[in-house]
């Protein structure tokens, strides 16, 4: 066997870093839906994209090495904290995909915050979609931001909204380092009080960013579920 490699090392020597990730999970599938469509040239529905836990937590992995964020000295090591937002509704395959949902996230260590949305009024015979309220959301993340940010030193943000800026200058004087994460195509979806906010912003290579989730087949997963005689799991991660 070779000699392991630099980041492998670092990795296996880091001390306890005083670093979080939050994710809004409706920020990441609006983005996911808007690159399936400048390459695909199809629009798709954000809530057929599936988050794919495991792939986010490397990410976070990697930022730490590859842009040189910064890490608490002393303690043992430790996984940094990795916390992801979701909204729920009372759409049955909604309310069917969360326990799926929920096992794969926590199985990488995310704390996970799920929100119920609240109904939306809606004409007779339409269905309101409130699977993505992104102000719900956005104001849980940014109220954990501005309780935790004293014990952090450095936070990732992948999201996009207004309500976050505020949190992310409160996070800045309470000491923290916060770097905004963007996928590259996907600068439209990002308030632009929220980079002024942030300490710094990366950018997100394509590549990397489609590695982080999966559009579903939704007509091929219905009538598996019609064939197998069980309710299609629509939403369980890949």
């Amino acid at each position: 066997m070779g000699p392991t490699s630099v980041r492998q090392t670092r990795l296996a020597h880091a001390p306890t870093a005083s670093i979080a990730l939050f994710v809004d999970a409706g920020y990441v599938r609006r983005c996911a839906a808007r690159r399936h469509e400048i390459v695909d040239g199809s629009p798709i529905q954000a809530s057929r994209v599936s988050i794919d836990a495991g792939r986010i937590s490397r990410l976070l992995d990697s930022l730490i090495i590859d842009f040189d964020l910064e890490a608490s000295p002393g303690g043992e090591a430790s996984r940094p904290e990795r916390r992801i937002y979701d909204t729920v509704s009372n759409d049955r395959r909604q309310r069917w995909r969360q326990p799926h949902y929920r096992g794969a996230l926590r199985a990488e260590g995310f704390v996970l915050r799920t929100l119920r949305a609240p109904r939306r009024p809606a004409k007779p015979g339409t269905v309101a979609d409130a699977r993505d309220r992104s102000d719900v959301v956005e104001a849980a993340l940014a109220d954990d931001l501005i309780r935790r940010a004293g014990e952090l030193s450095t936070v990732v943000v992948l999201a996009g909204g207004e309500q976050t800026a505020s949190a992310v200058w409160a996070a800045r004087e309470q000491g923290a380092e916060v770097v905004l994460a963007i996928p590259l195509g996907c600068g439209a979806l990002v308030a632009e009080g929220l980079r002024e906010a942030a300490t710094r912003v990366i950018g997100l290579h394509p590549e990397v960013f489609e590695a982080l989730f999966e559009v579903r087949d939704a007509g091929r997963r219905r009538a598996a579920g019609r064939a197998s005689g069980l309710p299609a799991r629509v939403g369980v991660p890949g």
